[in-house]
């Protein structure tokens, strides 16, 4: 997988993906696994405004298998 990166982190609103093709979908689950949000379609910028403050796990899915990053919600 090539690398791929999430910014800003901490982020206050908008999370950005960098490096990723083919994204089918994603999750982000908060610190104890729950899953927060899902969604099944293939974009960038992610509005993460709605969240609490904390720290997340972003998990991508893309045609190539699944990738996740830890991130930072202020």
């Amino acid at each position: 997988m090539s690398t791929w990166t999430i910014y800003p982190n901490p982020v206050k609103d908008i999370l950005n993906l960098e490096g990723l093709d083919n994204i089918e979908g994603y999750a982000i689950y908060d610190i104890t696994g729950r899953k927060i949000d899902q969604f099944t379609n293939n974009i960038k910028k992610i509005d993460v405004s709605h969240l609490t403050n904390g720290l997340y796990l972003l998990e991508v899915n893309t045609n190539n298998g699944q990738v996740s990053k830890k991130f930072i919600k202020n």
